[in-house]
């Protein structure tokens, strides 16, 4: 999906593959195929998760893989809407949760309904501000095909709030610094981020509950590198 599939015609006029409609001016061609602008963002548009409709302009909220008109990124609890940088917890990848309204009785809540025993899958958002120490370490392991993978491997309960440790846990992935993709940033720079203390962080961190023959995570394991 992108503008570069976007045309503009003279003269001969054609038809939009999906209704027939005639495409007189612009027009939109993929894969060889002509479509109008409505049916080419239904086939290949995002599509928010909130209201299931295409997302064919503006900005989009994303919390994890699911993407969200920014009307519709609302809390299901308070039904306030969630700001770009408010903190947020999405349970199960379906509910989500502004940072004032989640609490750990939502998880267990969740827990007791799935199938699974251990904590459910959750993408949260969590603000961690100016402190004599941050209570959190990660690893950055280099090794892998897709990019480097970002993992929690230490938190201080003595330094966290509450709030925090019940949003964090060991063996999470990182997937956001600040807003920013740890795709994006080396790791050095992700460790220089996270050892200023003088300014707020903000982390996108990713639960994803693992099966029980995968192995546990090792601080030494080749290609990781600890960042505290």
């Amino acid at each position: 999906m992108s503008r570069r599939d976007q045309r503009f015609r003279r003269g001969t006029k054609g038809r939009c593959c999906e209704c027939g409609c005639i495409l007189s001016h612009w027009y939109y061609e993929k894969e060889g195929q002509l479509y109008c602008k409505k049916h080419y963002w239904a086939r290949y548009g995002e599509h928010c998760h909130g209201c299931r409709d295409t997302i064919a302009t503006g900005v989009i909220m994303v919390a994890g893989e699911q993407k969200y008109h920014p009307e519709c990124f609302t809390c299901m609890s308070c039904e306030m809407f969630i700001g770009d940088g408010d903190s947020y917890t999405l349970v199960e990848r379906t509910k989500l949760y502004c940072g004032h309204c989640f609490c750990p009785g939502e998880v267990s809540a969740a827990r007791s309904a799935s199938s699974l025993t251990k904590r459910p899958h959750t993408v949260a958002l969590v603000s961690l501000p100016p402190h004599a120490g941050r209570g959190l370490s990660v690893a950055t392991d280099l090794s892998q095909e897709t990019g480097p993978l970002v993992t929690v491997t230490g938190l201080d309960s003595s330094t966290l709030s509450p709030e925090l440790l019940s949003s964090v846990h060991m063996g999470d992935r990182v997937l956001e610094v600040n807003g920013i993709p740890v795709l994006n940033i080396s790791p050095d720079e992700i460790n220089c981020v996270i050892q200023d203390t003088n300014r707020p962080l903000q982390l996108t961190i990713e639960h994803n509950p693992q099966s029980p023959d995968d192995p546990p995570l090792s601080n030494d394991a080749p290609g990781q590198r600890q960042l505290s």
